[in-house]
């Protein structure tokens, strides 16, 4: 959970803004090159975090789709329609299967 809040907490657009804002000012500058390693290396790890960002967000919109998906499952039992033959149900587990 801390790893979670850590990765949520970093503000990419901030840093990046900064970054570009730096760079803007040193080519203003006379005799200053841009240094490409550090720039590749500033867009590469912001990619990283993105990613990681779009994964774990990933995870918890299909924790919360088996949730429902487990809820209406038993709604269903306790009904006594045990046959989950609802369309609509099935549609939906079938969207919650695409997104493995």
């Amino acid at each position: 959970l801390k790893d979670l809040a850590d990765l949520w907490s970093v503000d990419i657009e901030k840093d990046l803004t900064a970054y570009l804002t730096d760079l803007h000012l040193a080519l203003n500058a006379e005799g200053h090159n841009v240094n490409f390693a550090e720039a590749a290396f500033l867009v590469q790890n912001s990619a990283q975090y993105y990613s990681k960002k779009v994964e774990q967000l990933a995870v918890l919109v299909y924790t919360v789709l088996e949730q429902v998906t487990e809820s209406k499952r038993r709604e269903m039992q306790k009904e006594g329609n045990g046959d989950f033959q609802d369309a609509e149900f099935n549609a939906f587990e079938v969207t919650l299967h695409e997104l493995d």
